[in-house]
């Protein structure tokens, strides 16, 4: 688009200069026109005189121009503001390109807490199937990356996957699954959390009944056997005889070693299962056993003991199936949500990946991009360099050939016998020389103008136009000025070409004879300047 305004506001600039010729040529055939002219000396009454005619044809042609400059400035104005669109769009693709490099940045501190907290659940859930009765604990990691993925705007999100991701059949599909798995981890975490804490409010309840109960059941039973002690003093009894008394007290040197061993050891939790296998319920069993087979009681409180030990052992059992019931629901949590082969994780691993992927592709992109880019510099400036080289071999030849030349002429008007023929071959010479340079100056031109093409699409391609931007310059007479060096080169070139042309024909009018030398030189100067022409002329997939 801006091509085609440039186009037309270059149409607009030619037309207005010939426009302008034409109202210099006027200018000049009214001056002749009139006889005895003055400055400012115009009547404007009289309807037949020229300088009416001229004033209302200039006029016409003046309100054209008025057209012609509105009109430019419109196209200016409208390559202005497509520009501004252009450098807009510009700057969103990078802010786009940024959301995602955040979110990529975002999503690997996620995934890392999520398969981290997968890791700490497994330990959890193992701890507590084995050792069920322990106070097992984890930690729930808050990463406040989920938070502030939901607060980024969605429309500019949508637009990044759009713009980056269009080549994916299922965009969209990913765009919508990114949202629902950071809303159901966002969810799920804390939902687990609570879940544990009140787990652990509960089992720590548990906990302490069975402690509490293990404790009046050993104050119980401390109170029993000192019954025996007092009942049955020895001598002259044996209080070894007494099954009751024997089953007791053996528990109890048991379990004062047990003790005795917490005491002295760095144990800080006891294992009730332990304790309920090695301790508690064979004496349950062993005291069950002797009131089965009607072992009298000797003293009072056995029963009472025995069923206060029962309910012990059921404590500790209920204890062990609420634990391992826990561990295998946080088990099937473990299994389902946090591990990399499930499929809400798995889905943002890829999401994290496919981000990675494009952002290092086109990093790498970039990367050849800016090679291919300071090459297509190095070219431009190497073709600017041998342009002005050609420019300075062309200008030393035409200076030798533009003295040859005069000086030829200037010793025929002294009345020097001197060749016409060879003064017609130096013109000749010098029109195919210019002729030839106004080419090299065109085919420069065009080359310079295809790097500058390709610095301007690749600067394009990595967002960063540099060379085709265009800032506002101060221009005046005596400063910086809107024009082209090398456009002026050319225009030079062709000028000089002509001017060879016109001194042909002035050498031939004013000194040369109707002979057929003449017109041989003249045949042989338009072939020649004619083979120059289409033997420099190269293919549109020239290379060189």
């Amino acid at each position: 688009m801006i091509k085609e305004i440039k186009k037309y506001k270059l149409t607009i600039i030619v037309v207005s200069i010939i426009f302008i010729t034409i109202v210099l040529f006027l200018t000049i055939d009214a001056i002749y026109e009139t006889e005895d002219w003055k400055w400012f000396n115009v009547d404007f009454d009289k309807r037949n005189h020229v300088i009416s005619a001229y004033g209302a044809l200039i006029g016409g042609i003046l309100a054209f121009l008025s057209i012609l400059f509105v009109i430019y400035q419109v196209l200016e104005q409208r390559e202005q503001i497509i520009q501004e669109k252009e450098n807009s769009k510009i700057e969103k693709i990078e802010e786009q390109k940024d959301f995602l490099k955040l979110i990529s940045s975002f999503l690997g501190s996620i995934i890392g807490d999520i398969k981290h907290q997968g890791k700490d659940l497994k330990i959890f859930y193992e701890k507590e199937l084995l050792y069920p009765t322990f106070s097992n604990q984890t930690y729930f990691t808050v990463n406040e990356n989920f938070n502030r993925i939901v607060e980024m705007d969605y429309m500019t999100v949508y637009r990044s996957f759009r713009h980056f991701f269009k080549d994916e059949k299922d965009w969209e599909k990913k765009f919508l699954n990114f949202y629902r798995n950071i809303d159901f981890y966002l969810k799920i975490t804390p939902h687990l959390r609570e879940k544990y804490s009140s787990q652990m409010d509960e089992k720590v309840k548990l906990k302490y009944s069975i402690q509490s109960s293990i404790q009046a059941f050993l104050t119980d039973l401390l109170n029993i056997r000192n019954n025996y002690i007092l009942t049955y003093p020895i001598p002259p009894y044996n209080l070894f005889n007494f099954q009751y008394f024997k089953s007791l007290t053996d528990f109890w040197l048991d379990y004062s070693n047990y003790i005795n061993y917490v005491r002295n050891s760095s144990v800080v939790d006891s294992d009730l299962s332990d304790l309920k296998t090695t301790y508690f319920k064979p004496l349950f069993n062993e005291l069950l056993s002797l009131q089965k087979s009607r072992v009298p009681f000797e003293v009072g409180g056995v029963e009472k003991l025995t069923e206060d030990l029962g309910a012990i052992v059921i404590k500790i059992d209920q204890l062990e199936v609420f634990a391992k019931n826990y561990a295998n629901d946080v088990k099937k949590y473990c299994d389902s949500y946090y591990t990399e082969d499930n499929t809400n994780l798995r889905s943002l691993i890829e999401i994290k990946e496919l981000i990675d992927s494009t952002q290092k592709k086109k990093e790498m992109t970039d990367v050849k991009l800016e090679e291919q880019l300071k090459r297509a510099y190095e070219l431009r400036d190497f073709e600017i360099t041998h342009y002005w080289k050609r420019a300075q071999y062309f200008w030393g030849f035409l200076a030798v050939v533009y003295a040859g030349f005069f000086a030829s002429l200037i010793a025929a008007s002294k009345g020097n016998k001197i060749e016409i023929e060879f003064i017609l071959i130096i013109c000749s010479i010098g029109c195919i020389f210019s002729f030839a340079w106004y080419l090299v100056n065109r085919g420069s031109k065009r080359w310079q103008e295809h790097w500058e093409n390709i610095i301007n699409e690749i600067e394009s391609k990595l967002n960063k136009p540099l060379y085709s931007l265009r800032p506002k310059v101060k221009t005046s007479a005596f400063n910086a000025g809107n024009f082209s060096v090398s456009r002026i080169n050319i225009t030079v070139s062709f000028l000089i070409f002509v001017s060879w042309i016109l001194m042909w024909a002035y050498t031939a009018i004013t000194y040369g004879n109707n002979n057929g030398a003449l017109y041989f030189i003249m045949c042989l100067s338009f072939v020649s300047v004619l083979f120059v022409y289409f033997m420099g002329k190269g293919r549109k997939d020239d290379d060189e």
